[in-house]
């Protein structure tokens, strides 16, 4: 059963269970994205999210306008920087430390300062976020309210 938790809390479970593992797979809807969390020794991981995004959107937006990417507009061109951001950290950078920021905003940093954001708020939409482990449900983030799997609360 899941629970209303408070941002602390719901933040050092998060760290326990993503510092460390390595996204090393991706999948990409227009609805959202699947990242998988695996690290040895730990049961796999997978984050859905409505919406992945970069601290940099903006920039990198404006800089795959220019050679030598000449990207041209698409459906969703905050998609396309972030698919960049990922694949940069695919398979080869660790998650260094997670934050949940204001409205279920969670952070996961990597190696080099690099970030992924998954907002907790989405225009539309009122899942946001969530983490699985072997098909149950972990934490949701639902329009910045987060809940986790009472199991994971210590007793």
């Amino acid at each position: 059963m899941n629970i209303s938790i408070n941002s602390n809390q719901a933040s050092e479970i998060l760290a326990e269970l993503l510092i460390g593992g390595v996204i090393d797979r991706v999948v990409y809807y227009v609805t959202g994205w699947e990242l998988r969390v695996t690290q040895p020794g730990h049961d796999e991981l997978v984050l859905y999210c409505s919406e992945l995004r970069i601290p940099e959107q903006r920039t990198w937006e404006e800089a795959l306008k220019l050679r030598p990417f000449c990207l041209a507009p698409g459906n969703e061109p905050e998609d396309t920087t972030a698919a960049i951001a990922v694949f940069n950290v695919v398979n080869s950078v660790p998650v260094t430390a997670t934050r949940l920021e204001a409205q279920g905003t969670l952070v996961l940093r990597f190696h080099g300062g690099r970030q992924l954001l998954l907002p907790g708020v989405v225009e539309g939409v009122d899942w946001t976020w969530q983490l699985d482990r072997d098909d149950e449900n972990l934490f949701t983030c639902d329009s910045g309210e987060i809940f986790v799997n009472s199991a994971l609360l210590k007793k």
